[in-house]
């Protein structure tokens, strides 16, 4: 009896109250904290739309740095995926060619997502707007506009009913007109911008709105 006395001289002290808390309920409480964060855990990221001069194309910059695996992470244009290049360092680069609405997802393994949208409208992908005219006598004047990379005033040319090409009498570059002599009872008049969207608009009976 003496020996077992000397082996374990405190046998109750394995169920106090202090080595219950540190032993089993911190631990416990401690795993079950991480398990919430990592099941409730969303991902995070930086998306920077750059607007390029020339009216081409729009730089995609996506920024990230998951603290989960990836179970998906896409970027589309209108339902399209773009194609998407790792630059390194977490930073991921793509190129829009064409207006529409951006939608980055990422997903982790947990089930938990994140999704942003954006609208991309500085690419020029429209032809000018032919906005009117008006028949003074035998001249047509013709209003068009382009806000975007702008009027190739070089391109604008009208073919009438008989086939031929007919320039511009005149030109307002100021004032987006350009007046053509009718010789015909029709004009289909061309415009382009400057990366070579053209817009088309036909013109008929003339002759009877000159009369």
């Amino acid at each position: 009896m003496a020996n077992e006395e000397q082996r374990n001289p405190n046998p109750g002290e394995e169920k106090k109250p202090g080595n219950v808390v540190l032993f089993y309920i911190i631990p416990f409480l401690l795993i079950n904290l991480l398990i919430f964060f990592l099941v409730t855990l969303r991902p995070k990221f930086k998306l920077h739309i750059e607007e390029s001069s020339d009216f081409r194309t729009a730089e995609i910059q996506v920024e990230m740095h998951p603290r989960l695996p990836l179970a998906a992470f896409e970027v589309k244009l209108d339902d399209t995926p773009l194609n998407l290049e790792n630059l390194g360092g977490g930073h991921y680069k793509a190129s829009a060619d064409k207006n529409g609405t951006l939608e980055v997802t990422v997903r982790y393994i947990n089930g938990m997502h994140r999704t942003q949208y954006e609208h991309i409208g500085s690419v020029d992908d429209q032809p000018p707007l032919i906005s009117g005219d008006e028949l003074d006598g035998n001249m047509l004047t013709v209003s068009f506009d382009d806000p975007q990379s702008g009027i190739n005033y070089d391109s604008i040319y009208a073919m009438d009913a008989d086939e031929e090409r007919v320039l511009p009498s005149s030109i307002d570059e100021s004032e987006n007109k350009a007046v053509f002599q009718v010789l015909t009872s029709r004009l289909e008049v061309h415009i382009s911008d400057q990366l070579g969207h053209e817009a088309v608009a036909n013109f008929t009976e003339l002759d009877a709105m000159g009369n």
